[in-house]
């Protein structure tokens, strides 16, 4: 019987990660693998899901990459030693596994912007409720009155909207508030260097929760599999949908599973040419 959880997964996903020459396992923090809290700071991963991950990321012809938009410094805390690439700040700096810290610098036009906008939201009144990081301002409603909530975020849109012009900034409303972030890297771009990175034939996997992670989902297109975490309900570009972080550990291990006692193709992988083939398999 096939895992209820699961069910929205299509099945000849883990019959393309079983015979892949090689895998890219992208898999985002907040939302995925750390159920939301009301209170961001007690939002942590489930060890069960970190377990899984660790073993993934040392089985062979395997990378994994996990994402945030919090900074490295904090998934390093949360996360512990997985021995897997974290890139943090939806783009904006990296860890790889042996330790190097990248750190891309923000325009200087981004970064002003970013400072304004929280200026004017303290004067509103909304100081608890900001988080300004080096490359994003999020405004957090999560745990409040939804009509209440609601008025806040419709307020702040407004103002911050108004001050954007053409500055290299990107305002969204996401679950739980909203958030500006600096333009010019995102999930997507991080989801293309690491695939780029991989050896040819690669099947990439990128699993989120919210409108940061469709661009990962945007740009593997054919080339991979995106997989969506929360109300199945809502639009996206994902090939499947898992409903809350627990199912993400089923996920987790059905690909163990699927990768365990197969053999891994390595003499026939699978090439660019085949990628159109693949976008149709995970269609059907």
């Amino acid at each position: 019987m096939r895992n209820s959880r699961l069910r929205r997964i299509p099945g000849r996903l883990w019959r393309l990660v079983s015979l892949a020459g090689h895998r890219l396992l992208l898999v985002d923090d907040d939302g995925t693998l750390a159920p939301f809290r009301a209170d961001r700071q007690s939002a942590q991963p489930l060890p069960r899901a970190l377990a899984l991950l660790r073993r993934i990321a040392h089985t062979p012809h395997t990378t994994v990459v996990v994402t945030s938009g919090r900074p490295v410094s904090e998934m390093c805390a949360r996360l512990g030693a997985l021995g897997v690439t974290l890139v943090g700040e939806n783009g904006w700096e990296s860890l790889d596994a042996d330790g190097t810290l990248t750190r891309t610098p923000v325009p200087r036009a981004a970064a002003e912007i970013l400072a304004r906008a929280a200026m004017e939201a303290v004067r509103r009144g909304w100081s608890d409720l900001l988080e300004l990081k080096r490359a994003s301002l999020r405004m957090h409603t999560r745990g409040m009155a939804p009509m209440l909530a609601q008025a806040i975020e419709d307020q702040c849109l407004g103002l911050w909207q108004d001050m954007l012009g053409d500055a290299p900034v990107r305002l969204e409303r996401l679950d739980g508030g909203l958030e500006l972030r600096a333009r010019g890297r995102d999930k997507g771009r991080v989801a293309l260097e690491h695939l780029k990175m991989c050896p040819p034939g690669t099947m990439a996997v990128a699993i989120g929760d919210d409108d940061a992670d469709e661009y990962a989902f945007e740009v593997l297109g054919d080339l991979g599999f995106g997989v969506r975490v929360g109300d199945p309900d809502l639009p996206s570009l994902a090939h499947g949908r898992l409903e809350h972080p627990s199912d993400v550990i089923e996920f987790l291990q059905m690909w163990l599973k699927a990768t365990g006692p197969v053999r891994v193709r390595t003499e026939h992988p699978m090439l660019p040419g085949f990628a159109p083939e693949f976008g149709a398999a995970m269609s059907s």
